[in-house]
């Protein structure tokens, strides 16, 4: 098989299931509760995958990373701006680093 053909398969093989799931969600109503549960999925997965990586900003003290990502947390709670928001938690970070916490 060539190279040509096995991407042909291969994006067959991914794009399908996508545009099937696309068609059927907009024929389907679902229940207000499931549309609110199917829209917090992004959050949950971004979530999932920076967390592990603030505890990791600064491998010697990983409470560090933790409160600027709190602080990162509060600034987009308040809907700042999210340039400020990463300056901000980049800030905290800075300052924790340079007090030695």
């Amino acid at each position: 098989m060539s190279f040509y053909q096995m991407l042909a398969l291969l994006s067959i093989t991914t794009a399908g299931p996508r545009m099937l799931s696309v068609l059927l969600y907009e024929r389907m109503t679902l229940p207000d509760w499931s549309k609110r549960w199917l829209q917090s999925i992004p959050y949950a997965v971004l979530g999932a995958l920076i967390f592990p990586s603030i505890l990791d900003v600064v491998p010697e003290s990983p409470v560090s990373g933790l409160l600027g990502g709190l602080a990162a947390a509060f600034l987009a709670c308040r809907k700042v701006n999210v340039m400020f928001v990463i300056f901000g938690s980049i800030a905290v970070v800075f300052v924790l680093q340079l007090i030695g916490v």
